[in-house]
């Protein structure tokens, strides 16, 4: 192409090619020719096997295009290869509890925990909940952290911060979403009420709090699922760790329950938001935006498809953004 182009366009002799391999001459776009009013030699328009570019019209582009405008053909041109990148082979984190407990769970937790809420000591030690640097992350600043086993081995941490603006929680590096379990999911028996929340924290709180758990799902309980509790049936709250996470082979921990709330936080992308949120999406829609979908809504009528009894917590007159975090955080 290049030497295509030095036949076809009017190049001066004398400074082309130059130093940098450049060749000068006139722009076919505006005609602008490289010679100022004097006479003397200036820079307008240039093309080397880089591409051109017209000083004067700023025109500018790759020697292919600069071909089609002088009426070229391509006739040996192939274009470049584009580089295959590898994927990236993911490392496992196989962190056992010990390494875990002898790296992230010294000093004052109950003290480093109060920070983002008041956990009951027994509930940090029953739980390994630790505080450090998250290993494989982005974020370099301590953090507090929650270990998700998967078996014996800790499958990855999640990380709250609690000094510092790299993002609320974070996830170590090395986990595979497919083999993550559903939190809290093993303490589930046959006859309990499960409630699916996002966050680790509040599954482990709401769990304890049975009393105030109760309470929150009181309203859309049914004659059969109070029996359950009169019986000594539980409601175990349970955590996905994020909206987007679900996977299938979670179901058969939620087969043997009574009844199954979904309680995503109350927004567009959780349970919908409720009354506001439908207001928001229909204003939305009328600006012509777009809106994430109601995963909790999703989740219920899949369960509901796998014969499971599912409903969709309702956050009645709560405000937007409202969650599992705010109702028990009240009673802390």
């Amino acid at each position: 192409m290049l030497s295509d182009l030095i036949q076809k366009l009017d190049v001066d002799p004398k400074r082309s090619p130059d130093r940098r391999g450049e060749y000068h001459g006139v722009c076919p776009h505006c005609g602008k020719r490289p010679f100022d009013s004097f006479g003397h030699p200036a820079t307008h328009f240039s093309f080397s096997a880089n591409g051109f570019r017209c000083f004067v019209c700023h025109e500018k582009g790759s020697l292919n295009r600069l071909l089609k405008v002088v009426g070229g053909e391509l006739t040996n041109h192939r274009p470049k290869p584009m580089p295959i990148r590898k994927k990236p082979v993911k490392r496992p984190f196989n962190m056992t509890l010990t390494e875990y407990t002898r790296q992230y769970t010294n000093g004052d937790l109950g003290a480093l925990w109060s920070n983002y809420k008041s956990i009951p000591l027994a509930l940090i030690n029953h739980h390994h909940l630790g505080y450090g640097v998250l290993p494989r992350s982005r974020c370099n600043h301590p953090r507090l952290l929650v270990p998700i086993f998967e078996g014996d081995k800790v499958h990855c941490l999640r990380g709250r911060a609690i000094n510092c603006d790299c993002g609320k929680w974070l996830v170590s590096g090395g986990f595979k979403p497919e083999n993550l379990p559903l939190f809290n999911a093993n303490k589930i028996k046959g006859g309990d009420i499960a409630i699916i929340g996002e966050n680790p924290i509040d599954a482990i709180l709401g769990t304890f709090k049975q009393e105030k758990t109760q309470d929150l799902i009181l309203p859309q309980m049914t004659a059969n699922e109070l029996r359950a509790l009169i019986n000594g049936n539980s409601v175990v709250v349970t955590a996905t760790l994020s909206v987007s996470y679900w996977n299938d082979s979670w179901i058969d921990k939620l087969r043997d329950t009574t009844a199954v709330y979904v309680a995503y936080d109350n927004d567009l992308p959780g349970n919908g938001g409720g009354v506001e949120g439908m207001k928001k999406r229909k204003q939305l829609e009328r600006d012509g935006k777009r809106f994430p979908p109601a995963k909790g809504i999703e989740l219920t009528n899949k369960l509901r498809g796998k014969g499971i009894n599912a409903k969709l917590l309702k956050w009645y007159k709560k405000p937007l953004k409202y969650d599992l975090g705010d109702y028990y955080g009240s009673f802390l």
